[in-house]
C-alpha cells in the first residue's frame, strides 16, 4: 500500500463575517493566488445573517475556478461548506454532516458547531467550523462548548464513530479565546512593534492547551499575525467603541493527524501557512486561513454504484441507461438517479430525476427519461445516482451529448 500514497493540498478558511455582506474578491482568502490549487476547500463562517448571499457568492467563485461544492451545513448564522476539484471528484464518498447547539446550555443556535466528514482518497478527514461562548472571563464556558461538540456529534461510519476517530481532524472558527494580563494599551503598542511572541503566553487557548484540558493531541501554528479581532468595521483600527474590547487571536485553525492509522503508510500533515487577511476590512474580525499538505493514498473508492456507457441521447425522445449496484450499499425506495449537466456545481444542481428501482446486489437496472425531459436541451451531461442513506452522490455515469 505504501507505494500509492502521495500528497494531497488542503486550503482551510474561517470569517466572523460580523453580519455583514460578503466582499467583491474571495482570491486571498479562499487560497487561489498561488501556484498550486488545493484540491479540498473547507470555509466556515460565524455571525452570518444573510446565508443565500455569501453561500452564492462562495459558491459561484469557486465553481468559476473548477471547483465542485460537495456539501453545505448550517446551523444558525454558522455557515460550513466544503468543495473539491472537479477532477477529483471521484475521490470522494460517504459524505457526512452534524451540528450542536451550545447556546444557553444548548438551547439555541447562536453558539455552536457545524462539522463535514468525508472520505478522500483513502483516508478520512472531517472539518469543524465553531463558535464558542465570546467574552474575557469565559474560559471555561468554552472549553465545555468544545466538549459538548466532541460528545454531541456521530457518524454512520462505524469506523469514525465520533470527530476525533477520523484520520484528519481540522478545527475552525471563532473560538473567542482572549488574551490575559496585557490591557489594551499594552497589546496594541506590541503589535505595532511586532512583538507578537511574547503575547503567545498570555493567550488563553495557548494556556488551556499547555494545561492539557483542550485540543489534546491537536497542533496549532505559529500566531505570526495580528490579532484578528477587535476592528472598526471598514479600518484597520482596534476597537474605538466605549467598550475598547481588547485585541485578540479569537480567530484559529487546529488541526490533529492519527499517524498510525494504515499500517504500511505513515499519515502526516504539514501546515503550508497560516496567516490572517488584513485588506477585509468589512467586518470586526479578520478572515484567517490555513494551508496543508496532507498523505492520502493514491487510490480512488470504488462507487457503489456503476453505470455501462451511457451513449449519446436524442432530444425529445425517451433516452434510457443502465446501472447496478454492488458492495454493502442500503438501497431505499427514495434513491433517485439525477441528469445532470456536465459542469454540475453541487449534488442537487440536477435538472431533473427519476426513483431508482429497487433492486437485487449486481443486477443489472434500467433507468428512462422521458422526451419531454430533454426536448429542449443541448450540450453535455451526467448521470448521478443519489443514496438517501448516503445522502451523497453514490455513483456517475460517463458524460455523454444530447
Amino acid at each position: 500500500m505504501a507505494a500509492f500514497d502521495r500528497n494531497s493540498r488542503i486550503h482551510v478558511a474561517t470569517w466572523n463575517v460580523a453580519e455583514q455582506g460578503p466582499p467583491i474578491n474571495f482570491d486571498s482568502w479562499l487560497g487561489l493566488t498561488g501556484e498550486t490549487a488545493p484540491e479540498l476547500m473547507a470555509v466556515g463562517l460565524q455571525e452570518m445573517a444573510d446565508e443565500t448571499q455569501w453561500s452564492n457568492r462562495i459558491l459561484s467563485f469557486l465553481t468559476s475556478k473548477g471547483y465542485v461544492r460537495i456539501k453545505t451545513r448550517t446551523l444558525g448564522w454558522l455557515l460550513t461548506q466544503v468543495f473539491v476539484k472537479r477532477t477529483k471528484l471521484l475521490d470522494v464518498s460517504n459524505v457526512e454532516s452534524e451540528s450542536t447547539k451550545t447556546g444557553f446550555g444548548g438551547l439555541i443556535a447562536n453558539k455552536g458547531g457545524v462539522s463535514i466528514r468525508l472520505d478522500y482518497c483513502g483516508v478520512n478527514l472531517i472539518f469543524v467550523n465553531c463558535h464558542l461562548t465570546a467574552h474575557d472571563p469565559k474560559v471555561k464556558e468554552r472549553i465545555e462548548d468544545y466538549m459538548d461538540i466532541l460528545d454531541a456529534q456521530k457518524f454512520r461510519d462505524s469506523d469514525v464513530d465520533f470527530i476525533l476517530d477520523h484520520d484528519y481532524v481540522f478545527w475552525m472558527g471563532d473560538l473567542n479565546f482572549r488574551i490575559d494580563d496585557l490591557d489594551k494599551t499594552e497589546i496594541e503598542h506590541r503589535v505595532k512593534k511586532g512583538e507578537l511572541q511574547t503575547m503567545w503566553p498570555h493567550d488563553q487557548l495557548n494556556k488551556s492547551r499547555k494545561e492539557e484540558i483542550i485540543f489534546v493531541d491537536f497542533e496549532e501554528g505559529p500566531l505570526n499575525f495580528d490579532p484578528t479581532y477587535k476592528y472598526d468595521i471598514g479600518t484597520d483600527d482596534y476597537d474605538s467603541s466605549e467598550k475598547q474590547r481588547k485585541p485578540a487571536w479569537t480567530d484559529r485553525i487546529l488541526w490533529m493527524t492519527h499517524e498510525d492509522s494504515f499500517k504500511d503508510v505513515t499519515l502526516s500533515a504539514q501546515q503550508l501557512y497560516y496567516r490572517n487577511y488584513q485588506e477585509y476590512k468589512n467586518s470586526d474580525h479578520k478572515p484567517v486561513s490555513a494551508g496543508f499538505e496532507i498523505k492520502v493514498l493514491n487510490e480512488s473508492p470504488s462507487m457503489p454504484v456503476q453505470f455501462t456507457t451511457v451513449c449519446d441521447w436524442k432530444p425529445g425522445q425517451d433516452n434510457e441507461a443502465n446501472y447496478s449496484v454492488s458492495g454493502d450499499l442500503e438501497v431505499s425506495t427514495w434513491d433517485w438517479i439525477g441528469l445532470y449537466r456536465s459542469d454540475f456545481k453541487h449534488p442537487e444542481d440536477h435538472l431533473t430525476y427519476e426513483w431508482a428501482k429497487p433492486q437485487e446486489k449486481n443486477d443489472e437496472s434500467e433507468i428512462k427519461f422521458g422526451g419531454s425531459y430533454t426536448a429542449k436541451l443541448t450540450g453535455r451531461f451526467v448521470l448521478a445516482y443519489f443514496n438517501r442513506k448516503k445522502n451523497y452522490l453514490v455513483g456517475y455515469s460517463n458524460e455523454f451529448d444530447i
